[in-house]
C-alpha cells in the first residue's frame, strides 16, 4: 500500500495546481499560462534529471515522443481552455472518464487489460461524473448526460480525458524504455518548449 499516500498526495497537489491554473488563465491566454506553470515545474525537476539513472535513448523512445508530444500539447491546451470556460467543479471531475477510455487504449497500445474489480471501480468513478448534474434527473434519465455535452468547456474536457487515455498508455511505454523520472522530465521539457515558442510568437504578433 505504499502507493496510496503517493497517489493521495498527487491528487491534493493536482487540485491546487488546477485552482492556480484557473486563476492564471483568467488574465493570460492558454499558451502563456501553460508556459508559466510548466516552466516552474521544469526548473524544479531539471536538476533531478542529471542525477537519476536512465536507460539509453532509443529509436523506440523517439517514436513514442513523436506521437505523444503533439497529443500532450493539444490536450493541455484544451484543458486550460476548458477550465477557463466552465467551473472547475464541472470540468475536472470529467477527467474520471480517462480510465474508462484507457481500457481501450491500454489494450491497443500496451496490451493490458483490467480485472473485474478494477472495472467495477472505474464504473463507480464514472457514475460520479454522471451525478455532477444529478439534479436534472427528475427531467429524464439522460438529462445529466445531455447537460455535460451542452457545455463547451465540458465537451473540451471530455476530449482531454480521451487524449490523456492515449498519452498515459504511450507514457507507460516511455517509462519502460527510459525510466519513470527521466521520461517524465524529458516530456515535460519538450511540452514546455512548445508552449514557450508559441507564446513568444503570439507575443511578438501582439
Amino acid at each position: 500500500m505504499h502507493w496510496f499516500p503517493i497517489a493521495l498526495s498527487c491528487s491534493v497537489f493536482t487540485a491546487g495546481c488546477d485552482a492556480l491554473s484557473k486563476r492564471l488563465v483568467r488574465d493570460n491566454d492558454e499558451w502563456v499560462t501553460g508556459t508559466l506553470l510548466l516552466g516552474l515545474s521544469l526548473l524544479l525537476l531539471i536538476p533531478v534529471f542529471f542525477v537519476v539513472e536512465r536507460q539509453p535513448f532509443s529509436v523506440d523512445l523517439l517514436i513514442v515522443l513523436s506521437v505523444g508530444l503533439p497529443l500532450e500539447v493539444y490536450a493541455y491546451y484544451l484543458f486550460l481552455q476548458a477550465i477557463r470556460m466552465a467551473p472547475l467543479s464541472l470540468t475536472i471531475p470529467l477527467l474520471a472518464f480517462t480510465p474508462v477510455f484507457t481500457i481501450l487504449t491500454a489494450a491497443l497500445i500496451v496490451g493490458e487489460g483490467i480485472s473485474l474489480l478494477g472495472g467495477v471501480g472505474i464504473l463507480m468513478v464514472t457514475a460520479g461524473a454522471y451525478l455532477l448534474n444529478g439534479d436534472l434527473i427528475n427531467l429524464n434519465f439522460s438529462a445529466p448526460i445531455r447537460a455535460i455535452f451542452s457545455n463547451l468547456g465540458s465537451r473540451k474536457m471530455l476530449v482531454v480525458a480521451f487524449l490523456w487515455s492515449i498519452t498515459s498508455s504511450l507514457g507507460k511505454k516511455g517509462v519502460l524504455l527510459y525510466g519513470a523520472l527521466p521520461f517524465a522530465i524529458l516530456l515535460l521539457f519538450l511540452i514546455t518548449g512548445v508552449f514557450a515558442v508559441v507564446s513568444l510568437i503570439r507575443l511578438r504578433r501582439g
